[in-house]
């Protein structure tokens, strides 16, 4: 099986010496697909302390440290800042896969620490949030409102990838025309796309216009913000029938 594409949410660095931790921007809510961390780096307690990576000193704990019992220079985080609803320090560590959203919040990234010792502190460690987005489901040649993907993409970080199989007709007893629609029809005006052919797989994200998928677009950028949805090329969607399936990878 291929390993799933992953969606850049959040790069960025945490120093040892950062008390405060570092705020990443990114609100979380527990709505969200699950996310992944990587954490790679070294850091040292102090300048006689041991080089150590993302998972702290196993020899050095201590009970004032923000995170009592877990290794001191561990990478922890917190969604929600600690305030009403928010959640507890977390150790992250090396990382978390498919971790599933708890809380809703600010996501931060704090490094296990006395407070008030981090002024001696050294190294850092470079961290990612991403995201894992795969959606496969059915485009029903009568569905006049389109399918609704649940995927928000934005301008800032996201590519897609999307595969259209199947055949569908806009007809009784019409022939049946693959995701690029009708060569023959085409710049129909009762059509949602008039400029594509009537039949055709399209796409919309967000507020944005109508746009022309067909069999499929590879590593496309993004050009609004908003959730992706499906639509077949047409006017009249009671008489239609047939479907396409629809492989959506967010990059």
């Amino acid at each position: 099986m291929a390993e799933q594409q992953k969606s850049v949410l959040w790069t960025g660095t945490l120093q040892a010496t950062a008390e405060q931790g570092v705020k990443t921007g990114l609100t979380l809510n527990t709505r969200d697909p699950n996310i992944t961390i990587t954490v790679k780096g070294s850091a040292k307690n102090g300048p006689d302390a041991p080089q150590e990576g993302p998972e702290g000193d196993p020899n050095n704990k201590d009970p004032k440290a923000l995170l009592p019992g877990t290794n001191i220079g561990a990478v922890l985080m917190q969604v929600g800042g600690g305030q009403a609803g928010g959640g507890p320090l977390t150790k992250v560590g090396t990382g978390l896969t498919d971790w599933t959203i708890r809380y809703d919040g600010e996501l931060a990234f704090f490094y296990n620490d006395v407070p008030g010792e981090y002024g001696n502190n050294s190294g850092s460690f470079d961290i990612a949030v991403l995201r894992q987005l795969k959606w496969h489901n059915t485009l029903p040649a009568n569905a006049a409102d389109g399918v609704k993907t649940g995927i928000v993409v934005n301008t800032r970080t996201d590519k897609i990838t999307i595969s259209v199989t199947g055949k569908a007709s806009y007809g009784p007893g019409g022939q049946e025309f693959g995701p690029d629609g009708n060569p023959n029809d085409t710049n129909n005006p009762g059509a949602l796309l008039p400029s594509a052919n009537v039949g055709a797989c399209l796409m919309k994200i967000g507020d944005g216009p109508y746009r022309l998928v067909g069999t499929g677009i590879s590593d496309w950028p993004v050009r609004e913000d908003g959730e992706i949805v499906f639509y077949y090329n047409d006017g009249i969607f009671d008489d239609n029938s047939g479907s396409f399936q629809i492989a959506l990878t967010v990059n």
